[in-house]
């Protein structure tokens, strides 16, 4: 084996391992993505939940005392039925 057959041999080796990194390096951005874009997404609903907080102060309002009025509701049920 002469010389430049080992120089042959080194340089598959390298340009093999340079290909397997460049691909996960592309997997690795894609995944970073997907993550970046779920990340922005939550961010995004909880400004808008925010905002429908600021904006409909009266909806937010009514929504709340719905749901107090069916808790309420649900407690005296229960304890009317223990009785």
């Amino acid at each position: 084996m002469s010389l430049q057959d080992t120089f042959f041999i080194i340089t598959i080796i390298m340009e093999v391992l340079a290909i397997i990194l460049l691909a996960m390096l592309v997997v690795f951005v894609f995944f970073m993505m997907k993550k970046f874009g779920q990340l922005s997404d939550n961010i995004s609903r909880k400004i808008d939940a925010a905002g429908k907080i600021v904006e409909d102060p009266a909806d937010v309002a009514m929504d709340i005392g719905a749901a107090l009025a069916v808790s309420s509701f649900t407690k005296i049920k229960k304890l009317l039925k223990k009785e």
